[in-house]
């Protein structure tokens, strides 16, 4: 972000058709913004993230995952929202590194029917973080890391600018326990469909159950 002087000139670098357009078209509705850590927004960024985790047939993250986010971060993780009629319809949640100067998009939720309206709400959730990013003089946003074989997530961060880097992993000890699974397997493919397809309240048992093999 640093070779922008400013968040106007950052916008205005980013995708035109699938950003620039979807966000300013947001900005013209009927939208509460909100940029806060307080404990209340997380408890319903939790619910929203459960809704979008279910729909994309990925196990959800345990129960207060979220709300402990604030209590051990404190003012290193913020939630952009976006509401209306008071409900939460898209946000998202950065981490705040002042040590390496980096900002971090770690969490993005939406609700499927705004999703689907192409309303720009989402697109708007996260410009309200990278913009406050900018504004707060952070060099650097780190999009995280993403598997080469998801194409549309990668697309999605090079449209917001991001440049992709190969990272490797080592893990120690060379036996673990954790599940090494691959989202292109087939076992994950089918895996993810009957997550997707279970009721509610059984994906989130499961999710419960498995997560801390994951």
């Amino acid at each position: 972000m640093s070779k922008y002087s400013n968040s106007e000139k950052l916008f205005k670098s980013l995708n035109k058709s699938n950003i620039q357009r979807k966000v300013l078209k947001a900005m013209k509705q009927n939208f509460t913004l909100i940029v806060d850590g307080n404990k209340k927004l997380f408890e319903e960024f939790e619910n929203l993230q459960s809704k979008t985790r279910h729909r994309q047939g990925s196990p959800d993250y345990p129960k207060n995952f979220f709300k402990n986010l604030t209590k051990f971060l404190k003012n290193k993780v913020k939630i952009f929202g976006v509401k209306e009629n008071d409900k939460l319809i898209a946000a998202t949640v950065f981490f705040w590194d002042k040590n390496s100067n980096r900002a971090i998009y770690a969490y993005g939720a939406n609700d499927e029917k705004y999703l689907t309206k192409n309303r720009g709400a989402n697109q708007l959730a996260m410009w309200l973080g990278i913009e406050y990013a900018k504004k707060n003089n952070f060099r650097y946003l780190d999009f995280g890391k993403t598997p080469l074989s998801n194409k549309s997530l990668l697309t999605y961060k090079e449209r917001w600018g991001a440049k992709t880097e190969n990272c490797f992993m080592l893990v120690h000890p060379k036996k673990a326990t954790k599940l090494d699974v691959k989202r292109d397997s087939y076992f994950f493919l089918i895996f993810s469909k009957l997550m997707r397809i279970l009721p509610f309240n059984i994906y989130k048992f499961i999710s419960e159950t498995i997560f801390k093999y994951l």
